[in-house]
């Protein structure tokens, strides 16, 4: 190797090391400006630009480097990891398959091969891989760690702290295996314990800001709010990764400020998490039954047919009940596999994946009637929903729907479900408003949350001629 180029390199990695990737950076560019294809220039650029969530310029640089040394399974690793920040999983894990053909010792590359499968929900070749990586490398803090992940996923959480326990002896000063069994901690409800584990990663890593935005979820829960604010706001100065997160539970501690809208990408990555389970979790454990009660309050007929607009549809648990009264049905949902499970049961001569405020906007259809079951409790704010509802209903047409009851005069976002419920007289001045006139109300609980019963209520609106 050219001497000049080792040099640069050896003064980057020296820069990594003491944590200022902007030194190296400029000696990594010196190295190529030398010689613009060393893989080893390249790979280390690529590597600081995913760092910075650059992941465009991140793939570049580790492409070319690939081009130069296309069996560097350290590269390829790299390769996988981009892919999984990018949500590429299958990407991910080719590239990490690459990576293991090359050198299947390589412990790093197994271990993030079960993070790529842990995120498929293939849970069962996740533990295999987790185990074969610790195999190779009995003291690897950091796939102890990922495998504790795991299995708190799996609420196998005492088996998930002794993994957690396993990192932090080997690797004390591991800030992630801190706030990791932190998390593990707050799912038993060890509330007290969990925040001891995030100031323990915050003194070790300052400055990261989903520490202080887990530590808040924690504040919450034992019903310190103030202290919940001064950790939201910085989550919110160290740019939490999470777009709209820290912002959204902050403006339910300071309602003052305005209430924030649920970011889109909460409620996806909610329902997408959720689907395989979706339908026997609402009626086993919520005790959900506002479906039932939405189609009593319409109390059709099946010698009229409607087209019928299930707005918020999920997996279909309102569709198939309507089927038998719809010429036509049309679903609408931003999970896209909430609708994978929606379109197996072919109910819907439509479905489309997209939030329903942007759908509606867009929308220049028709319908005669518009439900939506336990939706609006993750939007809030409904002015622009009935403006538009208003335009694509007909007149006559029938808007059904249910919401979580509160007795202010307006909306709420509750801190510790962060979700948002609304008065009769919110949604009685929007139906005034907007050209519709309220049926009939039925006041009844619409789901349960740790066995208590959550109070809501289901409307029926026409639409004024």
């Amino acid at each position: 190797m050219n001497p000049q180029i080792a040099f640069f390199l050896d003064k980057a990695l020296e820069s990594l090391r003491n944590s200022n990737s902007e030194s190296a950076e400029l000696y990594l560019k010196q190295a190529i400006k030398i010689q613009a294809s060393n893989p080893h220039a390249l790979r280390l650029l690529g590597v600081i630009y995913a760092q910075r969530k650059q992941y465009q310029e991140a793939l570049k640089y580790i492409n070319n480097s690939l081009k130069s040394l296309p069996k560097n399974s350290i590269a390829l690793s790299n390769l996988g990891n981009i892919f999984l920040e990018l949500k590429e999983y299958q990407n991910a894990l080719d590239a990490y398959d690459k990576s293991i053909r090359i050198d299947p010792k390589y412990e790093e590359v197994w271990s993030n091969k079960a993070n790529a499968l842990f995120e498929l929900k293939r849970y069962d070749e996740a533990i295999t891989c987790y185990d074969k990586a610790l195999s190779l490398k009995p003291d690897y803090a950091e796939g102890w760690s990922n495998k504790g992940n795991l299995l708190k996923e799996l609420k196998r959480y005492d088996e998930a702290l002794i993994h957690f326990d396993q990192a932090l002896s080997l690797k004390p000063d591991y800030a992630e295996g801190w706030s990791n069994k932190g998390k593990a901690l707050h799912a038993l409800k060890r509330y007290d314990e969990a925040i001891a584990h995030y100031d323990k990663a915050l003194s070790l890593q300052p400055h990261e800001a989903s520490y202080y935005y887990q530590k808040s979820l924690t504040n919450i829960a034992l019903d310190q709010y103030a202290i919940a604010v001064v950790n939201l706001e910085d989550a919110i100065k160290y740019k939490f990764s999470l777009e709209g997160h820290a912002e959204y539970v902050l403006s339910a501690l300071k309602p003052e400020n305005g209430l924030k809208q649920m970011p889109i990408n909460f409620v996806a990555d909610l329902f997408d998490g959720y689907a395989e389970s979706f339908d026997q979790h609402l009626i086993d454990t919520l005790k959900y039954e506002t479906p039932k009660n939405l189609l009593g309050l319409l109390n059709l007929s099946t010698h009229e047919k409607f087209e019928i607009l299930d707005l918020g549809c999920g997996t279909g648990l309102m569709g198939r009940m309507l089927k038998p009264y719809a010429s036509t049905i049309v679903g609408v949902d931003l999970s896209k596999k909430m609708l994978a499970r929606a379109e197996l049961t072919r109910t819907y001569d439509k479905l489309i994946a997209d939030d329903i405020l942007e759908f509606l906007k867009q929308c220049n259809d028709k319908f005669d009637l518009v439900v939506s079951a336990d939706v609006f409790i993750y939007i809030g704010e409904l002015s622009n929903i009935f403006m538009d509802l208003a335009r694509v209903t007909r007149a006559g047409g029938l808007f059904c729907f249910s919401v979580e009851k509160n007795e202010s005069s307006s909306v709420t976002l509750s801190p510790k479900t962060l979700r948002f419920s609304h008065s009769k007289e919110y949604i009685g001045e929007l139906a005034s408003a907007h050209n519709f006139i309220i049926q009939r109300i039925l006041e009844r609980p619409i789901r349960q949350e740790n066995h208590v019963d959550i109070d809501g209520y289901c409307f029926l609106l026409k639409k004024a001629s």
